[in-house]
């Protein structure tokens, strides 16, 4: 099992059957909304989801880098507060989550890598199953 089929087995199928252009339709939705919750990004992450916006293609190793960056001051900052977690260390993991998304988005038309790609994506959300059954109604 996948990881998105952790969040829907409805999702997943749904998902693995749709063209590679509606795969990656929807995981720009979900960035859409990762980004209004996020508000302004870091400025390589907005690039590359501009490009993707603009039916270009993105910089992996790029982005993967950016992920383990903001990955890491995620733990770092969980780290410096052990508490709950604080608005600083959840924008960087919503803002890691999205970079990973977009990294994997150049292999949209793998059904096992698209699912990683709106996985990431959907984890970078404050409220993931809303957006599930949003893309469950979408795609079916």
């Amino acid at each position: 099992m996948n990881r998105l089929a952790t969040l829907s087995a409805r999702l997943d199928n749904q998902f693995r059957q749709v063209t590679p252009a509606r795969r990656l339709a929807a995981v720009l939705q979900v960035c859409a909304q990762a980004e209004g919750e996020l508000g302004a990004l870091e400025p390589d992450l907005a690039a590359a989801l501009a490009a993707l916006r603009a039916g270009g293609t993105v910089d992996e190793a790029a982005l993967g880098a950016l992920r383990d960056r903001l990955d890491d001051e995620y733990f770092a900052l969980q780290d410096d507060d052990p508490g709950p977690p604080t608005p600083a260390s959840l924008r960087a993991f919503s803002q890691a989550r999205l970079a990973a998304s977009l990294a994997l988005s150049g292999a949209i038309g793998a059904p096992p890598t698209a699912a990683d790609c709106l996985y990431e994506a959907l984890m970078a959300l404050n409220d993931a199953q809303v957006m599930v059954r949003t893309l469950e109604l979408t795609l079916s």
